[in-house]
């Protein structure tokens, strides 16, 4: 199992994003400590990992989702991915991206989605505390069958991600 390197072009896209999150929820905490708005305020005006995606460049967008999956899969398998709220905000990007990334993207994205699509119930994701334990185990069990298929082959899978990311254009 590989994980991003700090010279990496794909961590350096994702470091870049990531700063800019970090420099816009520490200018929400100044505030908040400087008396300009309220807490209540200050909880809104933080950004989610949504609010993330949606200030970025198709390149920091597509870099993130990207380390995310892999992020979260490679440290707790794909139902960490899930249970942390990647998967709704990722979900549609990962989409459009995935076959477009190459040919290991795309047998990543047809298991992924797969999965996705056996575990959905009226369009969220809901494979854990709503379903009976019989559903749940085998919902445990395809998660588990999922993550030992990833990380068999997620070293063919970080090449070609690396690949595409040193193709993105980058502006900090």
């Amino acid at each position: 199992m590989a994980l991003l390197a700090k010279d990496c072009p794909w961590q350096q896209i994702v470091d870049i994003a990531y700063d800019r999150w970090q420099d816009h929820d520490r200018d929400v905490r100044q505030q908040l400590d400087r008396g300009e708005i309220t807490q209540h305020q200050a909880r809104q005006m933080m950004w989610s990992f949504a609010d993330l995606l949606a200030s970025c460049t198709t390149a920091e967008r597509e870099a993130l989702v990207l380390g995310k999956l892999n992020q979260q899969i490679e440290n707790g398998g794909v139902r960490q991915w899930i249970d942390n709220g990647y998967a709704h905000d990722s979900v549609n990007i990962l989409a459009e991206l995935m076959p477009r990334v190459g040919a290991a993207s795309q047998r990543v994205w047809d298991k992924l989605s797969k999965y996705l699509s056996d575990w959905m119930v009226d369009g969220e994701l809901a494979y854990s505390y709503q379903m009976n334990p019989d559903d749940l185990d085998v919902a445990t069990d395809a998660a588990d069958h999922f993550d030992d298929w990833f990380y068999g082959m997620s070293d063919v899978w970080h090449r070609e991600v690396y690949s595409y990311i040193a193709g993105l254009t980058v502006s900090k």
